[in-house]
């Protein structure tokens, strides 16, 4: 791709990244004179309208914002088959790069880091935007140390394609806040779980959470207890761990309720270990210290049966621990059969349900080579099976040219899509073999299905070179064409071959046309000593008789008939069946 011009102005220069689902690319804007960054929409993302009409309403909302801590995206242009965002170039490593070679590092570094990717939250939520895709790798740092968040708020294209959720998950999981897996849309609470995720990481030197599938992993986001990053690193102040737990926590009522309050904590944090001053945990505005309020309890929320008991009464049963059942004993008891019964068919239900295979979708897999159809079937749990292959002259071979069940149908998982496999065009070119071995031209031209018929001058020994072929060097010829290979030294001025240019032979062909139901385009191709070349096109009306003359050279010719550029016919004739050119 690199020296691809897009749109007549953006020549990709050097590839930055390769994802999932876009390729990301430095490139020069000829027209206005600076450098950019293109992201091309791999396949088979770019031949989905559905996702490329969702990227480009998140390109959208997202254009307008304005903040240094941003990486704002421009509009999805489509330039024939490519699909691409531009922004601007952000030179830098990856927080992610940056964090495998250099992590752990120190507070004052870390927290730096940190701000920077709150002030840029802060410019996506004033915006009423979510980012939903926070990462170390959606995260560039500057060279000033500042850090420039991107990509945000794609996250909403990715629902719109039936494969890209799944293709994506992998790199989303170390950072998905635990309510996101649990089917919550994402917020600015998990933005700022994510901001937690990485401040651990940078503090660390390691992921709080690790497991060996993206499943696994999000399941730990849930379910494992909260790591403690001081108890890896020392280093890190009491205050920091707290504010780094909160950020954490399982559930987002338990987190900062904005960017900002957690930007504010960690500026003051930061203040003060500049001054060399101490902060307890909670941090306040004025730089003191609240103990935190005791959380209240309230005692008998569930509603009692009676309701003619005064507290008074409650009260002294509860100091004789004597208080009676508000619930006869019977009720209870069916209530119990009533709740393992429903237990039971809950039970039930599951192991019928969740035995079952999923349903998914079958994505789109024309023009995808085989290896790239294996990968997207794979995310999906399908398998793909090569039901035929086909020549095609648009397609080239080892391409997807059909599949079934077809794109977008519902199928289970572990069913096998048959596919339709390019064999490439029927036509290949003669490659140059002058100077060639005999046995390497044998091999060259194997290679491209043709056969070879060599015709040695001379004595032949280890010095016949190949001088020429007949049809000549880059004629483009059928598969399966025997190739005249001719051989020896100095002999082609002495004896001249029947390829070369010289009177032919004249040919009458009869194409029988009876069966065209409409006015049709004809078109006839001659393969001879020379080549392929078309030799007859023209507009034909059903029933009309077509007789055409034809020069060929050679000792056969054959004829090749298109009908609406589908070959209907071949027809091979030889010399003998025609006359010698006047």
């Amino acid at each position: 791709m690199i020296g691809l011009v897009l749109r007549g102005r953006y020549e990709l220069t050097n590839i930055i990244q390769e994802g999932p689902i876009f390729a990301h690319y430095a490139a020069r804007d000829k027209q206005v004179g600076r450098d950019v960054s293109i992201r091309l929409v791999k396949l088979p993302f770019s031949r989905e309208p559905e996702f490329l009409r969702a990227l480009t309403d998140a390109a959208h909302r997202q254009s307008h914002i304005q903040q240094p801590n941003i990486e704002t995206l421009s509009e999805l242009f489509v330039d024939g088959d490519h699909a691409f965002l531009v922004s601007n170039l952000n030179r830098g490593p990856t927080l992610m790069d940056r964090t495998r070679k250099l992590a752990p590092f120190s507070v004052p570094v870390a927290l730096n880091m940190a701000i920077s990717l709150c002030k840029g939250l802060m410019g996506f939520h004033k915006a009423g935007l979510i980012h939903g895709d926070l990462t170390a790798q959606n995260a560039v740092i500057m060279g000033d140390g500042e850090v420039k968040i991107q990509m945000g708020g794609i996250w909403t294209a990715y629902s719109a394609s039936p494969t890209a959720g799944a293709i994506i998950l992998p790199s989303m999981a170390p950072f998905l806040a635990p309510e996101v897996t649990e089917g919550a849309m994402p917020s600015r609470q998990s933005d700022l779980y994510a901001i937690g995720i990485i401040l651990f990481e940078l503090l660390t030197g390691r992921p709080p959470y690790e497991a060996d599938t993206p499943v696994a992993l999000v399941l730990q986001h849930v379910r494992a207890p909260l790591p403690n990053a001081r108890a890896l690193n020392p280093s890190v102040q009491p205050v920091l761990d707290e504010i780094v737990k909160k950020t954490m926590a399982k559930s987002p009522a338990d987190r900062y309720l904005s960017a900002q309050d957690l930007l504010a904590d960690l500026r003051m944090l930061s203040d003060a270990l500049r001054f060399g001053k101490t902060l307890s945990w909670p941090i306040e505005a004025s730089g003191t210290t609240q103990t935190p309020k005791k959380a209240t309890v309230q005692k008998g929320v569930a509603p009692r049966m009676s309701a003619l008991r005064s507290e008074e009464e409650i009260e002294s049963m509860e100091k004789r621990g004597k208080r009676e059942r508000d619930v006869p004993v019977w009720m209870l008891a069916l209530l119990g059969l009533t709740l393992t019964g429903v237990a039971a068919i809950v039970v039930i239900w599951m192991a019928m349900n969740l035995s079952k295979p999923k349903r998914v979708s079958v994505p789109n897999l024309k023009g995808l080579t085989l290896n790239e159809a294996r990968s997207v079937l794979a995310t999906s749990k399908l398998e793909l099976k090569i039901e035929k292959r086909e020549e095609s002259e648009q397609v080239e071979a080892d391409r997807i040219l059909d599949a079934r069940p077809k794109s977008g149908e519902k199928v289970t998982e572990g069913s096998r899509i048959q596919v339709t496999v390019s064999n490439g065009s029927r036509m290949v070119e003669v490659p140059d073999l002058r100077g060639q071995t005999i046995d390497k031209a044998r091999q060259l031209l194997n290679q491209l299905s043709l056969d070879a018929d060599v015709v040695v001058y001379g004595k032949p020994g280890v010095d016949a070179l190949v001088t020429r072929t007949a049809p000549p060097s880059r004629a483009r010829v059928e598969r399966g064409t025997k190739i005249k290979v001719f051989a020896g030294l100095d002999e082609e001025a002495k004896n001249p071959t029947p390829g070369d240019p010289g009177k032919g032979n004249v040919y009458t062909v009869e194409i029988p046309i009876a069966r065209i139901a409409e006015e049709s385009k004809v078109k006839v191709e001659v393969t001879d000593e020379k080549g392929t070349r078309t030799c007859y096109e023209e507009t034909h009306g059903p029933g009309n008789p077509l007789v055409i003359k034809v020069v060929a050279f050679g000792p056969e010719a054959v004829f090749r008939v298109y009908v609406n550029d589908r070959m209907t016919m071949r027809i091979t004739k030889a010399a003998s069946e025609a006359v010698p050119e006047q």
